[in-house]
């Protein structure tokens, strides 16, 4: 609810990262983008 609230207010921008949870960030980040038309920018931060 909280991503898709933010995308309601204007929000472009959703950073994420690996070891939020073992990728589990990004499966719901995905879940949320599902079926809207706004394509925020995600960036996923990797140590290297």
């Amino acid at each position: 609810a909280a991503i898709n609230r933010a995308l309601d207010l204007g929000i472009n921008w959703i950073d994420t990262a690996a070891v939020y949870g073992l990728g589990h960030s990004e499966e719901v980040v995905a879940r949320a983008l599902k079926g809207r038309a706004e394509r925020p920018y995600i960036f996923t931060k990797c140590s290297m």
